[in-house]
């Protein structure tokens, strides 16, 4: 993990011209995966935030997490509690194969995000939660009743997003 946690040091939290170098130049291989969901935990909000960025643009562009990997996310994330670690995780579960065995453990950390005071993170919870019942019908009971409240939600980018959902984005 040195390597990563090294080269996350000189992140900002704000900037993201260092994490798009990264993304750009390392090989997102299942130890580098390992490394980003390990620091995605750590009390470092900048290396927390980095990580997990890195996580989910790796994600998006088709590079799925092993099956280790995907355990051992889906253990850590009860331990994410920086606050853009989660919103990235969130919106990682579009892109993400969620097996199974872990949806479990993705609609409970969903779930909790969906009730958090950051209205972005409300909106991609609500998506990460659609985005799981997709896969998984067993978790349709409260995607549909996170979409419900969210057309209710006082923030309108939380009102936003759950119709762009409905509207099949």
């Amino acid at each position: 993990m040195t390597e990563l946690r090294s080269a996350l040091a000189a992140y900002d939290g704000k900037h993201t011209d260092l994490l798009e170098s990264l993304r750009d130049r390392v090989e997102p291989r299942a130890a580098v995966l390992r490394q980003c969901v390990d620091l995605a935990t750590d009390p470092d909000a900048r290396l927390a935030a980095g990580a997990t960025w890195l996580l989910r643009a790796w994600v998006e562009a088709g590079r799925q997490p092993s099956p280790g990997v995907m355990a051992r996310l889906a253990r850590a994330l009860p331990a994410v509690q920086e606050h853009w670690a989660r919103l990235h995780l969130c919106q990682t579960v579009r892109s993400l194969r969620v097996p199974r065995a872990h949806a479990a453990a993705f609609a409970a950390f969903l779930g909790e995000c969906r009730l958090a005071k950051k209205p972005f993170l409300r909106a991609w919870a609500i998506d990460g939660l659609h985005r799981l019942a997709l896969d998984h019908p067993a978790h349709e009971p409260a995607a549909r009743a996170a979409l419900e409240a969210g057309l209710a939600d006082p923030a309108a980018s939380v009102r936003a997003r759950v119709r762009r959902i409905q509207a099949g984005d």
